[in-house]
């Protein structure tokens, strides 16, 4: 039979190790967009992609900033115009979480 002085000591080492195990376990997704380059003069051709860890992909959509947006992967656009534009990735997980990544494109005149 344990002794209580056993059973609170169990009880201790439970009560920190079971919340740091869940912890580690139950990573957080996470997007990272990938644009380059991010400055340059027009027309400037900008390659776009992304890596997302910890989730697995429902859907994506990418927002240029300038109006136009699409679904696809891995793509590079033109910027035609000087300006600043905001891209915007919005990624929908199979979990039913939205992660969004943005970055500044910095056009020139040419």
């Amino acid at each position: 039979m344990m002794k209580m002085k056993h059973i609170i000591a169990l009880c201790l080492i439970l009560a920190l190790v079971l919340p740091s195990t869940a912890a580690a376990t139950s990573s957080q997704p996470k997007l990272v967009m990938h644009v380059a380059p991010t400055s340059g003069k027009a027309p400037l051709k900008v390659t776009f992609s992304y890596t997302l860890t910890g989730a697995k992909e429902a859907s994506h959509t990418w927002y240029m900033g300038n109006g136009f947006s699409c679904h696809c992967t891995h793509r590079t656009y033109t910027y035609t115009k000087s300006g600043t534009y905001t891209v915007k990735l919005v990624l929908k997980t199979t979990a039913g979480k939205t992660l969004i990544a943005t970055k500044k494109i910095y056009v020139y005149r040419k």
